[in-house]
């Protein structure tokens, strides 16, 4: 979510969000939060019957991706076996969770007797015509998983922190498939914890100003991973924020030479006499009144003028010239 207070029809509203008023964005990204590709909510437009908008926005998220064998993983807001199918037919693996009702009447028993059974127990079903499984695992809360590029073996051991019924902490069974989707998924929300740790905060209710700074943001913290992933091991990596400030600080010596004026100095001006020596408008040489574009104040009488000195550089009126020039005042 993009945070935006002002108005606009792309604008959501999402309950339970940390960020609740705002622009959605889709996005596809890495394990380490690399973000690959992002893709603002416009609304719901053409998306495909069978697959719904979740499984819609998987499939243009990884239209550009390049020829290769990639694994997807991703949380049961897009998963569905359709989903799954279609990805398997593009030669991508595909792990998520699933959701109670988007098993397609998989023989699985429900939900509410699978509470009842002991902590890491598991049940599952195959279909090895479309390389696929869906496993129902039992934890703190029944979580049902499907994949076409994970299985349930090798089977691993997840530690609870403490069991109410034997007064301590336990291991209990766990599918590997569990395994990996916990150890892959949450790419999305570590560029998010990356990027509000110092997202720029300038609001203001323009439209397009919250995505553009999203995407300044984006940009910062794909090319922070980037550093940290090529830095040398002899010295320590520096952290985002300091990454941010070296980054900052060879923009301003770069373009500081050439940075246009903003206006009038700041603080008092200097005052005449050290503008003007008294030797330098007394010399007699070289004094010429000009004609000049914009007004200015006349050093003599202060009203606006809009003639100078060449050489002196202030503004003068035709009879304030000579009383100018003699006198040592």
């Amino acid at each position: 979510m993009v945070l935006y207070f002002g108005r606009h029809s792309a604008k959501q509203y999402i309950k339970g969000k940390p960020i609740r008023f705002g622009y959605k964005v889709w996005s596809l990204n890495t394990p380490l939060g690399y973000c690959v590709k992002l893709d603002p909510y416009q609304g719901a437009g053409a998306t495909d019957a069978c697959l719904g908008l979740g499984g819609s926005v998987v499939i243009n998220l990884i239209r550009d991706l390049p020829n290769a064998k990639y694994l997807l993983y991703f949380d049961n807001f897009f998963k569905s076996l359709r989903l799954i199918d279609a990805l398997h037919a593009k030669n991508f693996g595909a792990t998520g969770t699933v959701r109670a009702n988007r098993v397609e009447n998989c023989p699985l028993t429900c939900v509410d007797k699978m509470k009842k059974k002991n902590r890491g127990s598991f049940e599952y079903q195959c279909d090895n015509s479309n390389s696929l499984i869906v496993v129902r695992w039992n934890n703190n809360s029944v979580v049902t998983l499907a994949s076409n590029c994970h299985g349930i073996e090798p089977l691993g051991a997840a530690q609870l922190k403490r069991s109410s019924a034997e007064k301590k902490r336990i291991d209990i069974t766990q599918p590997q498939i569990v395994a990996q989707y916990n150890r892959y998924m949450g790419g999305v929300d570590r560029m998010d914890q990356n990027i509000g740790a110092y997202r720029i905060s300038v609001l203001t209710k323009k439209w397009w100003w919250p995505l553009f700074a999203y995407l300044l943001d984006v940009a910062m913290q794909n090319a922070w991973l980037l550093y940290r992933l090529t830095a040398s091991y002899d010295e320590q990596p520096m952290d985002q924020l300091e990454f941010r400030r070296n980054i900052c600080n060879v923009y301003y010596k770069r373009y500081a030479s050439s940075r246009p004026s903003l206006g009038r100095p700041l603080g008092r001006p200097q005052p005449l006499s050290t503008r003007v020596p008294v030797e330098l408008r007394s010399d007699g040489i070289g004094h010429e009144l000009v004609s000049n574009d914009t007004q200015r104040r006349c050093a003599v009488c202060k009203s606006k003028s809009r003639r100078q000195c060449s050489k002196c550089n202030v503004g003068l009126h035709v009879d304030c010239f000579f009383k100018f020039h003699l006198s040592d005042q």
